[in-house]
């Protein structure tokens, strides 16, 4: 059975990516059907830390539309999040301060593990140095999903979530086609993948190549603990196959959220994963090790070999807004944003978005990474 959605944009992934564009393009007037195999944000965004901190210079932009987007959706629906950043430790144990982190965040002061401890009491005497960040700022993922798939919904988006694995065709003159299990057949004129690590295996038998590896990670929320954490706190080593590192931060009832594991999807996560977090945590604050575990979650990072996204058209029709790695609440509503701006400009026969578009959108071209550099 075919069934045309008839929608001017299908998206196709409701996690953090998925459910801010079709926001996006709803309230600007298109038509859009939002899919997905599970529920909103069932993928990696349910699963993520939630911290808010500065990335790498090539992401900064997406970055800072990403907080002003988040600013209107708190102002709109109450959403709760840091609207004044508390700001991010980056944290050196043992030796000395990361130089190369530095250089990667200009605006950073280093400081001594006393001068780090003067600011956040709690650290031990295992964290030598590091660097204070202005930015970094929490956001609970829960709520941050909730508020945008309310948004999106609001503004006309259908939903059709809970499909099940779903593979997608070329469908002729009607655009494209998502096929389900039982052979059911959804069609639309243009569609947008944002549905993170499945898009590899989405885009294969269309003979599109996309070198995503998932990573995945796992995140621990404790009972409140008996000391406060003003910061954000990030250990300078995070990203290390195969490692645990401190992710850090606490919620307004006082429990602690921990995180920075990073095990290649393909293997099995160590058994004793939450002790080992709990372990590493405890070793540069101490006393995290006593506390009781309340909640766990998780997912995949989706990540391609130089760490950026890609937000671009990929065939006729057909355009990409995946591989956020871990940053998917960094950089994910400030890169749906920018695949909103080019498909409004394809949608009104401009052969181009606007000049300061082009320069960033050149960054996360689809296929950059067999280009010569």
């Amino acid at each position: 059975m075919v069934t045309p959605l008839g929608c001017d944009v299908a998206v196709l992934g409701a996690g953090v990516v998925g459910l801010s564009t079709a926001w996006l393009l709803a309230r600007q007037g298109a038509a859009v059907t939002l899919l997905d195999s599970g529920t909103a944000g069932s993928g990696a965004s349910l699963g993520a830390q939630g911290q808010l901190v500065p990335p790498s210079p090539e992401l900064r932009p997406l970055w800072q539309r990403s907080l002003a987007l988040y600013a209107e959706l708190a102002e709109r629906t109450g959403m709760p999040w840091d609207a004044e950043p508390p700001g991010t430790l980056v944290l050196s144990a043992p030796g000395a301060v990361d130089t190369s982190r530095a250089r990667t965040f200009p605006d950073a002061e280093v400081l001594t593990g006393e001068e780090l401890r003067t600011l956040e009491p709690a650290l031990g005497p295992l964290v030598t140095a590091g660097l204070l960040l202005f930015e970094g700022r929490r956001i609970e993922p829960a709520a941050a999903v909730g508020a945008l798939l309310a948004e999106a919904a609001g503004a006309g988006t259908a939903l059709r979530l809970g499909l099940g694995p779903l593979r997608l065709e070329e469908a002729g003159a009607s655009g494209w086609a998502f096929v389900r299990a039982d052979g059911e057949r959804f069609t639309a004129p243009r569609v947008v993948i944002a549905a993170g690590a499945g898009a590899r295996a989405l885009l294969a038998p269309l003979g599109l190549r996309v070198p995503l590896t998932s990573v995945s990670g796992r995140v621990l929320v404790t009972e409140p603990a008996p000391f406060t954490l003003d910061h954000v706190l990030a250990e300078s080593v995070i990203g290390v196959p195969r490692s645990v590192a401190l992710l850090a931060h606490q919620t307004p009832d006082g429990g602690l959220v921990l995180g920075g594991s990073w095990y290649p999807h393909d293997e099995a996560e160590p058994d004793d994963l939450a002790e080992r977090i709990l372990r590493r945590a405890d070793e540069l604050v101490p006393g995290v090790e006593r506390l009781r575990i309340t909640a766990q979650r998780g997912g995949l990072r989706p990540f391609l070999p130089d760490r950026a996204p890609v937000v671009d058209r990929l065939a006729p029709g057909l355009y990409g807004c995946f591989g956020h790695g871990g940053e998917g609440y960094i950089a994910g509503p400030g890169s749906a944003d920018l695949l909103v701006g080019l498909l409004h400009a394809e949608q009104d026969g401009r052969a181009a978005p606007a000049a300061e578009q082009q320069a960033l959108l050149a960054g996360f071209r689809f296929g950059r990474w067999k280009e010569p550099t």
